[in-house]
């Protein structure tokens, strides 16, 4: 080997260390986001109850309050895929129907400001988990990101040149419109144009 070679061999395998390095630190990154921001939310819900917008005994503090602890908890073990692996696996619907209910149960008895303010950190909620699969998943949330924003140019693209081409389109509609007119017999396509009779 030469040691050109050689210093090509140790750069490749420093870097592939580097990189390695890199993702497991990009990894614990978004799960401390994830906690940071999941605690930050669950803060706003102490303050709103602190505020006197929900009883800290109410069911719906209850359960919004342990949920989010489970999120914090089951952080580090949640990825794009085991999630959307546990919904196709998931066939039961009576489990997703069992905590929604008991959800709205828990919210009985709230004025309509506290329910749908608890609605909406539920909500928010939900934001904070699929924006920490997305980052979790850089190499897919890529994936999607390319892909919408290709659809996007490409329904434009499509809409400006179907705009520019109608004009120039008509003229065809013109001559498939006179071929609908005249009946073709069944061994004759495309039809031939009728020529008037001589007067």
């Amino acid at each position: 080997m030469t040691d050109a070679q050689i210093t090509a061999a140790v750069v490749s395998v420093l870097s592939l260390i580097g990189l390695l390095v890199l993702l497991r630190l990009y990894r614990d990154y978004t799960v401390d986001r994830f906690r940071q921001e999941m605690f930050a939310l669950r803060d706003e819900v102490f303050d709103f109850a602190a505020a006197g917008g929900i009883a800290f005994r109410h069911p719906a503090y209850g359960r919004l309050r342990l949920t989010m602890n489970g999120f914090v908890r089951w952080a580090d073990q949640l990825r794009l895929m085991d999630v959307v692996f546990r919904l196709i696996s998931h066939r039961d619907q009576s489990e997703n129907d069992k905590f929604d209910a008991e959800w709205e149960k828990a919210l009985g008895g709230l004025d309509g400001t506290s329910r749908h303010r608890m609605n909406d950190f539920r909500n928010r909620m939900h934001q904070v988990l699929i924006a920490h699969l997305l980052r979790r998943a850089p190499v897919v949330f890529a994936t999607l990101i390319v892909s919408v924003v290709t659809w996007a140019m490409g329904i434009r693209l499509a809409n400006f040149v179907m705009e520019r081409t109608n004009a120039l389109l008509a003229v065809v509609d013109a001559v498939a419109f006179g071929y609908g007119e005249i009946p073709a017999t069944a061994d004759e396509w495309p039809p031939r144009a009728e020529t008037p009779a001589p007067a």
